[in-house]
Order: C-alpha cells, then sequence, then structure tokens
C-alpha cells in the first residue's frame, strides 16, 4: 500500500475530506451496479427525448437551439435560445414555482438570451418529463410562443419501437 507524504496530508489542512470520499464511493457504486453502458445509454436517451421537446417547441419560430447542427450538440446539456425581450429569471421562477422545476439560465454572452436543460446523473424518463412539462408549462405562462408537441416528441422517445 502507498503511503501518503508528509506534503500530500497537508494540502487537506490535516484531514483529507472523508464525506467526499465517501460521496464518490456511493456514486461509483451506483455507476458500476447499473453498468457503464447502460448508463451511457440512459442519457443518450435523455438527451434525445430533450432535443425532440425542443424540436416541438421551436417549431413556432420563438425557440431554438444554441447550437444548430444536432451532431455537435452536448450530451450533458442543452442549450436553449429564447425571443429578445424575454425575461429568463422571470421564465425560471414561474418554472420553479408554479411546477416545481429547476432549470439553469445561460453564462456569459448568453445570460439572459438562453436557458440550459440537464440531461446526465440520477434522471430517468420520468423525472426529464416532468421537468420537460415544467419547462413547457412556464413557457406558456409567460406567453413565449412555442409548438404544441414538445412534450409528445419527448414521449415518442421513450417508446420501444423509437429506440
Amino acid at each position: 500500500m502507498r503511503r501518503l507524504s508528509d506534503r500530500s496530508y497537508h494540502k487537506f489542512c490535516g484531514t483529507a475530506p472523508q464525506t467526499l470520499v465517501a460521496g464518490l464511493e456511493a456514486a461509483l457504486g451506483l455507476l458500476f451496479r447499473e453498468g457503464l453502458a447502460q448508463v451511457f445509454e440512459r442519457h443518450q436517451q435523455l438527451t434525445r427525448a430533450v432535443h425532440a421537446a425542443v424540436d416541438g417547441w421551436r417549431s413556432a419560430g420563438a425557440l431554438d437551439f444554441f447550437v444548430p447542427d444536432p451532431a455537435d450538440r452536448s450530451v450533458s446539456v442543452t442549450t436553449v435560445l429564447l425571443p429578445a425581450g424575454t425575461d429568463v429569471d422571470a421564465l425560471r421562477q414561474v418554472a420553479r414555482e408554479q411546477f416545481q422545476v429547476a432549470f439553469a439560465g445561460a453564462l456569459g454572452p448568453l445570460m439572459g438570451r438562453a436557458f440550459r436543460i440537464g440531461h446526465l446523473g440520477d434522471q430517468n424518463p420520468a423525472s426529464m418529463l416532468g421537468c420537460l412539462a415544467g419547462i413547457e408549462g412556464a413557457l406558456l405562462v409567460r406567453g413565449v410562443p412555442i409548438g404544441r408537441d414538445g412534450l409528445a416528441r419527448a414521449v415518442a422517445v421513450f417508446q420501444p419501437a423509437a429506440r
């Protein structure tokens, strides 16, 4: 067994972050129990569902993907561009308070012009569909024009024939 040097001991001010190590062990246990191939496939499926919903919403012409080419989009997060003048914070507040769904605003130069939907981690079809429904509800409440089949397109991704 490798012995920790005095230098590594001092890196953590005397005590290693045991809760972080325990959290890492628990997270790795969940990953290995599900199986890495299954985790990757689940994340791909969740990504397809989010992209399908956004595709449906954008059919009204107001929303769009930040990354136009589907081949270049991330498997971990989707950034959605909003029409000019949309109050992103008000949209997020409606989603949080009326639909109990939280999603992120954009960062950097996109701040105030877009929002982000994460689709990694301990997500499953039910939690993702709930998230998408909450976002769709918030968009409707805030009067953002959206195509009405976004959620239906996401549901279709989870149908056995869609795989």
